[in-house]
Parts: structure tokens; C-alpha cells; sequence
């Protein structure tokens, strides 16, 4: 069965959460506001939603235009 609307959401949150959380250890209590990466923002998130994917569903982060 497909990933839900409600998995998609909580995804989301909790990657949030894990994002906030982990940059803040790194960097010694700097926030992703002040550094602006949110490349670890979409990696938490991703890995989340990845979690919750059925095995004949997969994720893609960006797709190349020619592939689109």
C-alpha cells in the first residue's frame, strides 16, 4: 500500500525535529535558521519518508529535466 497522507506528514515533523536536533549538536548549538543548510533539512526528512515506503515505492530527491 502507498505511503498515506498522515505517514507523509508525521515524516515531515520528525525529520524536522531530527534535523534541528542533530545540527544543533554539530555545530555546538548553532540552529539551521542561522546557517542555512538545509541540505541536512531535506536529507532528515528524506530518510524519515524513506522509512515509512512500501518496497515497490521509492523516493527521489530531484530529477534531472531531460528525465522528467
Amino acid at each position: 500500500m502507498a505511503i498515506s497522507r498522515e505517514q507523509i506528514k508525521k515524516a515531515i515533523h520528525a525529520g524536522i525535529g531530527l534535523a534541528r536536533r542533530n545540527y544543533g549538536k554539530w555545530s555546538l548549538g548553532w540552529t539551521l535558521e542561522e546557517s542555512g543548510v538545509e541540505g541536512v533539512l531535506v536529507t532528515e526528512i528524506a530518510r524519515k519518508l524513506h522509512a515509512d515506503l512500501a518496497k515497490a515505492e521509492f523516493l527521489l530527491l530531484e530529477v534531472p529535466i531531460a528525465k522528467a
